[in-house]
């Protein structure tokens, strides 16, 4: 009887073996390879420039079988706002890091699917809308940050240093207050360690553990040594110091202090809602959701803009020209005894479009969220299977000469009409994503930027240490975000 079971399933082998040798028809061209491995991608170059090496043999819609997945690319803008306002592309790939990040709870907005996501996503827009996202009153907040960012720069001035990590954590001061009605010293040293255990968690998505991501059924195979050098055990370590800090020194005192007729803060609202409706067979809210939803804006609400800026000043130095052009129109509109603010933003066009260009060519998000289809569909022509992962190659569209006149040159000019005045492109250019998982934090992160941003060119001249060049290659293994080569920085203040 044995004998007979292990011929039966070397036989199920071969024949899969067999069948997966050939590429289904009718799905766009591109990398299939062999079974069970299909094309590994290079770890030495970032995978968005091997999607662009692609582009030009296979177009705008590239399939590429690595491992047991099938990934499609887009690289075109208007088929990536297509492909992804279709609501069948609206789930996130059940990529096995994500789950091992939330301890497989499915809670949060930035990684679950479903009814838990739709929840999520509405009830952050509506609440975040009302703390004052993207309204004007919110600047005064950020502009105190600023201030203090100002401030902790001036400790560096005139020696070779690394960007100041005070940038992270101004920036999660902003969605921190708003969410938790909480705000850090800018220097506090267990939030900066608890930001690095998160970016460690970041770079172990983009290490080996993306093989159990690509193999998602190997890891029932793997002994616990196994797991621990592919960096799984540092991934739920991490996750799991973050999550007793969330609850242990904010959310137990939200729950022990709540007025629920007095919401002060997102927590509060949250609590508040998950009361009323806990016997509501349609909600989905928790604390384990509430917690990793915490997690989501500690990470997510923070990295866009933090890299941002970061590449902000990377461009300041590189460009000095630039640098001084930008300078002097601050000069020339707001007084030097005060920060820019939203009300001198309509007098700042050159700056304004400074830092969308530092968004395009710096494409902090280089490939966007990976989607996955719950639904077998159809493109162009093309079948797309259901459960493939679908990536838009965000950067491709950056850098797309149908879009842009200077594509592969930092150009702030790109966002000036003929009389010099500031516009935004809509046609290449979504540095937020698109679609229906568009980044829910996008204006805040717009104002934030706006307000760091130009307050460290009002008071700072950047420029490389003597001798050193900057380089703009990033970081070779990034699939989430790309953050700068690291670099020392001379700070020299202006008076």
């Amino acid at each position: 009887m044995w004998t007979e079971i292990l011929l039966s399933l070397i036989v199920l082998v071969l024949l899969a073996c067999v069948s997966s040798l050939k590429k289904p028809s009718g799905i766009p061209p591109g990398l299939w390879g062999w079974p069970f491995i299909g094309v590994l991608p290079s770890s030495d170059i970032p995978l968005g420039n091997q999607v662009s090496e692609l582009r030009k043999k296979y177009g705008d819609i590239i399939s590429w079988r690595m491992g047991s997945q099938l990934f499609i690319f887009f690289c075109d803008y208007k088929m990536i706002k297509t492909v992804f306002t279709r609501a069948e592309t609206a789930d996130r790939p059940p990529y096995y890091s994500f789950k091992a990040f939330t301890e497989f709870f499915e809670a949060g907005v930035g990684t679950t699917n479903g009814r838990v996501w739709v929840n999520n996503r509405r009830f952050a827009l509506q609440h975040l809308k009302q703390l004052g996202m993207g309204k004007t009153h919110l600047g005064e907040a950020i502009k105190q940050e600023a201030q203090i960012l100002v401030k902790d720069f001036k400790k560096q001035l005139n020696r070779p240093v690394d960007l100041p990590w005070s940038i992270n954590v101004a920036v999660l001061n902003v969605i921190w207050q708003m969410v938790a009605g909480i705000r850090y010293d800018i220097n506090d040293e267990k939030i900066i360690r608890l930001h690095k255990l998160l970016n460690d968690a970041l770079a172990a998505f983009d290490g080996p553990v993306m093989w159990l991501d690509i193999y998602p059924n190997l890891v029932n195979f793997l002994p616990f040594w196994l797991r621990t050098k592919l960096g799984m055990n540092s991934i739920y370590e991490n996750a799991k110091i973050i999550r007793t800090f969330i609850q242990e020194e904010v959310l137990d005192q939200h729950v022990k202090n709540l007025d629920r007729d007095n919401p002060k803060d997102y927590i509060d609202s949250y609590l508040v809602e998950m009361e009323k409706r806990k016997n509501d067979p349609e909600s989905t809210m928790s604390m384990d959701d509430l917690t990793y939803g915490l997690i989501d804006f500690f990470g997510d609400g923070t990295s866009t803009v933090s890299a941002t800026t970061k590449w902000t000043v990377f461009f300041l130095a590189k460009y000095p020209e630039i640098q001084k052009r930008v300078q002097k129109e601050i000069d020339s509109v707001v007084p030097r005894d005060e920060l820019p603010s939203l009300e001198h933003r309509d007098r700042l066009p050159y700056v304004d479009a400074f830092i969308h260009e530092v968004m395009r060519v710096s494409s902090v998000a280089p490939l966007g969220g990976p989607h996955a289809n719950y639904a077998e569909m159809e493109l162009d022509g093309y079948r797309i299977p259901k459960g493939s992962v679908l990536i838009g190659n965000l950067e491709a569209c950056h850098k797309d000469p149908r879009y842009w006149e200077k594509p592969n040159e930092f150009y702030p000019e790109h966002f000036l009409d003929e009389n010099g005045k500031f516009y935004v492109r809509k046609e290449g250019f979504m540095p937020f994503g698109t679609g229906r998982r568009l980044c829910i934090g996008e204006a805040l992160a717009r104002m934030e930027l706006f307000y760091f941003i130009t307050a460290l060119i009002q008071n700072f001249t950047f420029s490389p240490p003597d001798g050193e060049k900057l380089s703009e290659e990033k970081s070779t293994a990034e699939r989430i975000f790309a953050f700068p080569s690291s670099f020392k920085m001379m700070i020299a203040e202006r008076t």
